[in-house]
């Protein structure tokens, strides 16, 4: 079983992979943490995966991304958690093929209050209007979100995690039964 989550920037992504690997019991990876592990091994900086995006910019950081991915993505059996702009690259998309890929949508003004709190991304570094290059690129990557996934779940700020976790569970379990993942 290959499950992949996808979703923009504060979906839950991270928060969803580590419980649903509990009630899957599945080993759960985060492509950020994978990021920053290969770049304390290879640099022997220990940063994280915001200052790896300024210090090595866009192009190599999404090679590094799809490198890391295509390592973790071969095993049998993988729960992985994607960086929200690990689908702007079409390369991805291809190795995604195999899994069960799983879009947690959450309404932008949500994804807006949680990304207020957490302080904006770096590829934003230097916008006049942050929380409107968020809207835009949330407009350009829904689609894309939608187009690659096999389950749609919706996270908004007022759903209740118990039941989210359990739902998701159930649909996950009932497409890999079905062969119905891609």
């Amino acid at each position: 079983m290959k499950i992949i989550l996808i979703g923009f920037k504060s979906s839950g992504k991270t928060t969803i992979g580590r419980s649903l690997s509990e009630r899957l019991n599945i080993d759960f990876l985060d492509l950020d943490l994978l990021i920053e592990k290969r770049f304390l091994e290879e640099k022997g900086e220990a940063v994280s995966f915001r200052e790896i995006f300024r210090k090595i910019g866009r192009d190599n950081f999404r090679e590094l991304e799809n490198s890391l991915l295509q390592e973790h993505v071969s095993v049998d059996s993988c729960l992985i958690s994607l960086g929200g702009g690990t689908v702007d690259d079409k390369r991805n998309w291809k190795l995604l093929e195999d899994c069960c890929v799983v879009y947690i949508r959450v309404p932008i003004e949500d994804i807006l209050s949680r990304i207020r709190k957490i302080g904006y991304p770096s590829y934003l570094d230097g916008s006049k209007d942050p929380e409107e290059d968020i809207r835009n690129l949330y407009v350009l990557r829904e689609p894309v979100f939608e187009k690659i996934s096999d389950i749609v779940i919706e996270n908004p700020n007022s759903v209740e995690f118990k039941k989210l976790i359990l739902d998701l569970t159930r649909k996950i379990l009932n497409l890999v039964q079905n062969n119905d993942c891609n």
